[in-house]
């Protein structure tokens, strides 16, 4: 009955982590930090679905940054921005040292 019970929640609430994507950001603080913004875990037919959205959302949020820093007169480091990355949140990982930005974003 325990077996039966954990197979059915497997089924349900297990995710494919080859389909969930992650959204990062650095800090400007410190460079190595991974901050977790948000996950990509929708189930669609279409498998680069959430890390094409996850994408999409990091070119957009690394553009605004860049318009901040042209537009500013203060100093900010081109060092922070935002990522994606396959699979759940993972506190250990690669250093991001460039960031893709775009605004208006294309969806692929």
């Amino acid at each position: 009955m325990v077996i039966a019970g954990l197979a059915i929640w497997w089924w349900f609430f297990a995710k494919d982590e080859e389909n969930i994507a992650t959204l990062y950001r650095n800090s400007e603080i410190d460079h190595s930090m991974r901050i977790h913004v948000a996950t990509f875990d929708a189930e669609e037919s279409d498998k680069k679905y959430n890390i094409n959205n996850c994408e999409m959302s990091a070119r957009l949020r690394n553009a605004n940054i860049v318009a901040l820093i042209n537009s500013s007169e203060k100093s900010h480091s081109q060092d922070v921005g935002f990522w994606c990355e396959i699979g759940s949140y993972d506190e250990d990982g690669p250093q991001r040292i460039f960031f893709s930005a775009e605004f208006p974003t294309n969806t692929e």
